[in-house]
């Protein structure tokens, strides 16, 4: 969800007033490294991700570059972002988060991130975590003028 919201972001950064992104992958190349080489489900994630497309990093470099948010800094940079991401996340790691963020301070973007201390993946979605990001939301929306 997080990765998909950041692709849409970079690519239609006038349509939006915001994007909340969770956990999200910012660098494809980087995720398929670890996961080709990781454990459990991960492989096989690895798998999918070559056969959706239609080749490793390596075979096809412009797909992975074009969708990885992290090669369109300056297009995000447009759009208020709030990231989250638990630093214990064992399926998508936080560094995915960091690197996008220290690209996004050298662009002075508006942004909001949270690293939840111990998180893993689905930590975002608990309540305390979803009531900040709604409040972020709160801040984006302009009234409804009557």
């Amino acid at each position: 969800g997080g990765t998909s919201a950041l692709i849409f972001a970079a690519r239609w950064p006038g349509l939006l007033k915001g994007v909340i992104a969770l956990c999200p992958v910012t660098d494809m190349a980087v995720l398929y490294r670890v996961w080709e080489n990781g454990s459990g489900i991960q492989p096989d994630l690895a798998r999918g991700i070559k056969s959706a497309y239609g080749g490793d990093p390596e075979d096809m470099p412009e797909k992975y570059r074009a969708l990885s948010s992290i090669n369109s800094v300056e297009k995000l940079a447009r759009v208020p972002l709030y990231l989250i991401h638990g630093d214990a996340d064992a399926l998508i790691s936080v560094e995915h988060s960091r690197n996008l963020i220290g690209k996004l301070v050298l662009h002075n973007a508006d942004f909001q991130f949270e690293i939840i201390p111990g998180g893993d993946h689905d930590s975002p979605v608990a309540p305390e975590h979803l009531k900040k990001a709604l409040a972020w939301i709160e801040t984006r929306i302009e009234p409804e003028v009557k």
